[in-house]
């Protein structure tokens, strides 16, 4: 480019902009007044908006709180009789139950998983997941000895997990 083409292309950016800007600065849209309060919400409401003062809308938020307060509190009562009502099933369930015994043999490298699996198919637990989370959280599947076992049907997790970590 020599400097006669870059003087004309930065003429012609000099214009376009300032005609860009008169156009801006006069046109009818930026010379609107604002609205007043009142016009404000007479235009709101007739969209279908509505207008709440500051002290509606704070007990609005009070109201709404303590719906949410009252549903978590029902969610909570509801969750706490659902785990009474399970302990009381399972609880009724193992007193109909025929006492079965189950000859469990621990051997080198069995994990709680494999241990709580074998439980399970023997009809000893209900829930294999739940008893390997136990031994686990318990600290029981760190000690777990090897050797024989009699394990009863009507026996707790936690009875389960003393014998078979010889803590009786």
């Amino acid at each position: 480019m020599n400097r006669s083409t870059l003087r004309a292309f930065s003429l012609g950016i000099l214009l376009s902009t300032s005609l860009i800007g008169v156009y801006y600065y006069s046109s009818n849209s930026s010379n609107q007044e604002p609205l007043s309060e009142k016009e404000a919400i007479t235009t709101l409401t007739k969209a279908g908006y509505k207008v709440l003062s500051a002290d509606e809308y704070a007990q609005l938020e009070k109201v709404q709180e303590q719906q949410e307060e009252t549903k978590k509190e029902e969610t909570e009562t509801t969750d706490k009789t659902d785990k009474q009502n399970n302990k009381k099933e399972k609880e009724t369930k193992k007193e109909i139950q025929i006492e079965k015994i189950y000859t469990l043999e621990i051997k080198r490298g069995m994990t709680a998983d494999e241990i709580s699996s074998k439980l399970k198919k023997a009809n000893i637990i209900d829930d294999a997941i739940e008893f390997e989370l136990f031994l686990v959280d318990e600290d029981y599947a760190t000690r777990l000895q090897l050797g024989t076992y009699q394990i009863s049907s009507m026996m707790s997790f936690e009875e389960i997990g003393r014998t078979i970590t010889k803590n009786n």
